[in-house]
């Protein structure tokens, strides 16, 4: 058997690469995440635009947001001997999260769980489009040029923007802004005054973009969302 983490990307289902979606249908189990209030999983959505061999093998697996991380050890030790159960039944099961499984995803706290109760598991890792590379090319966007450096910043908490490696990119992506997008904001205006963008639910029929700092003060906070910001304007050049 063979556990599979699907990164099923940023929202759109026709962003589902080729390889995931062959997985998802050729698999006898896909798990995808949810939270206890979630009414609708995105990954569930995507996953099912698979084709209809891949929609009656869904199962949710809920998982805690709590703050207490022993809530979540949890939640992730539970649903861990939950996959182990049908693998050790041999069957192939994949793990469709959003986004890519390799960043900030929930795949990459349960795999080594799984894999202390199986040991010897075969597992691959299908990569999918981040939420950030769809948001730079929606807005045509670029990420980076020539020498520059690229940063990640997980915004979610604000206390992450006080690490000095949050000023010292060219450009930076705050992901998560949901809990600090004013803070974030401030950050970029500071010490990344080029190009800006703040994208909501990309990917998604109701996927929001803006470009104005100032404009963002009067629209509410949203969970999916995440900014791009530049030292400098991208056709300013590369000398």
């Amino acid at each position: 058997m063979t556990f599979y983490g699907i990164g099923t990307g940023p929202g759109d289902p026709e962003l589902l690469t080729l390889k995931a979606a062959r997985i998802l249908r050729s698999v006898q189990r896909i798990f995808y995440v949810a939270g206890p209030s979630t009414r609708e999983s995105l990954s569930r959505v995507i996953a099912s635009a698979a084709g209809k061999e891949a929609e009656g093998k869904l199962r949710k697996l809920e998982f805690s947001m709590a703050h207490d991380m022993a809530d979540r050890r949890h939640s992730w030790q539970a649903n861990a001997q939950a996959i182990a159960a049908e693998l050790g039944a041999g069957e192939n099961c994949a793990f469709a999260t959003i986004g890519d499984p390799m960043l900030y995803s929930t795949f990459v706290y349960i795999l080594p769980l799984v894999k202390e109760l199986i040991p010897n598991l075969a597992v691959e890792v299908v990569p999918g489009i981040t939420s950030f590379q769809a948001a730079a090319a929606a807005g045509a966007f670029p990420l980076a040029m020539n020498d520059e450096i690229l940063s990640i910043i997980p915004a979610w908490h604000s206390d992450t923007l006080e690490r000095p490696a949050a000023a010292d990119a060219d450009t930076a992506v705050f992901l998560k802004t949901y809990r600090s997008r004013d803070a974030a904001v401030d950050f970029s205006a500071r010490h990344y005054k080029g190009d800006f963008l703040y994208a909501v639910k990309v990917g998604r029929p109701e996927e929001r973009f803006c470009t104005n700092r100032a404009l963002l003060k009067d629209l509410p906070e949203e969970y999916l969302s995440l900014i791009i910001s530049k030292k400098r304007k991208a056709n300013d050049g590369l000398d």
